[in-house]
Formats: C-alpha cells, sequence, structure tokens
C-alpha cells in the first residue's frame, strides 16, 4: 500500500509530489463511535496519515443534515491509512518514480453506467427549480455516482488518466489490486502553517 500525491503547477522551488510508504494500519469509521475512537488515535499516536473522506461522513458529523431516516449501514464512512515514511518529490522526481513503478499493462475503464434513469434525474431537477423559486436557495450542486468496470493496475490507470487529464492535482491510494485514482482541477483544501486554501470550482 502506498500514496501518492503530486500538483502539477507547483511553484518553483516547491515540492511538487509526496509519496507515502511503509504502511502500518488502516482505520476506517462506520458510526459515530469509531468515529471517535479513530480521531481519539490519531491524536494520541501522530503518524503520516492519509484520509479518504465519503459524502455521508457530514450526517454524522451534523446529523441534522442526514436525509430523514439514515442511519449508518456498516460500511466505511472514512479510512485513515497511516505511514511511516513521507517522501517530498520535485516534478521530475515524480515523472521518474511513476516510470519506473507503473508496470505499464494496459488500463482503464469500460461499461460506464449512470446510477438513475432519466425519468428520476427530471422529478430531482424539477425538485432543484422549486427550492429556488421558493427562495430557499440559489445554487444546487446536483450529482449523481457513475458505475462501471475498470481493468488493469490500479496505478497503471492513474498515469493512463493522468496522461490523457492534465489537471492540476492528482492523487493515488492502493496497491497492485485495488486504489483510489483522483484527478482533479479543484482543491479541497491546503494547510500551511495557520492559514487554509481552497480552490473549488463552483461559487
Amino acid at each position: 500500500m502506498i500514496a501518492f500525491f503530486e500538483d502539477r503547477r507547483a511553484p518553483a522551488g516547491d515540492p511538487a509530489a509526496w509519496l507515502f510508504e511503509r504502511h502500518f494500519s488502516l482505520l476506517e469509521v462506520v458510526d459515530r463511535n469509531t468515529l471517535d475512537n479513530t480521531l481519539q488515535q490519531l491524536d494520541s499516536e501522530p503518524a503520516w496519515t492519509v484520509v479518504a473522506l465519503e459524502y455521508e461522513l457530514g450526517y454524522l458529523l451534523e446529523p441534522h443534515s442526514a436525509p430523514p431516516g439514515w442511519q449508518p449501514d456498516g460500511r466505511a464512512l472514512a479510512r485513515f491509512w497511516r505511514f511511516r515514511e513521507r517522501t517530498e518529490m520535485s516534478a521530475e522526481a515524480a515523472d521518474q518514480w511513476l516510470a519506473d513503478n507503473a508496470p505499464g499493462h494496459p488500463a482503464g475503464i469500460a461499461s460506464w453506467r449512470e446510477t438513475i434513469d432519466e425519468n428520476a434525474y427530471l422529478v430531482a431537477v424539477d425538485r432543484v427549480k422549486t427550492l429556488i423559486s421558493a427562495g430557499d436557495c440559489y445554487q444546487v450542486n446536483f450529482t449523481f455516482p457513475i458505475e462501471f468496470d475498470w481493468f488493469g493496475v490500479p496505478l497503471d490507470l492513474y498515469t493512463r488518466l493522468r496522461q490523457r487529464q492534465p489537471v492540476r492535482y492528482g492523487g493515488f491510494v492502493g496497491d497492485a489490486r485495488q486504489g483510489i485514482v483522483s484527478l482533479s482541477p479543484e482543491l479541497f483544501v491546503e494547510r500551511r502553517g495557520d492559514r487554509l486554501l481552497t480552490r473549488p470550482m463552483k461559487g
């Protein structure tokens, strides 16, 4: 298990990528109790930590935001991978690391499937229009998941998408069998000292 993140427009002289290695534990949050226990453990046992958060984690943090009747169902809402080492890289070193570590086998996605049908989509859009017309909100970010099959080695998939979609931010967490692949022009949040920076696409 490794984690790799990069900023392909990092200012000159700043690190352009970060590699996390020597993975030693994974903490998962499935409900409020495991959230509290995980945060306590992270505070008492510092280490390099890479985090993946599900949207529904917000329902634990702010229960009033949860849909009526929502309850945790045992699915991981947050995962915290712990690593013993972190290495900063230049852009050139990051390119070389990917060239050395991605096997170079074919990788990609297939069988793209929307998770809602056209009728459900139109009903949701009408609901959004009603809310805006009533003055309850002025903007809604309406999205839905898309499912697909993937093949190949996850790091090869990341490398191929990186070539096809040269956005600023990229990240990979995984091994030879599974992984999380992320490429985005958006910056969720960056902390430097006491300063937090975010660069969302939406206003």
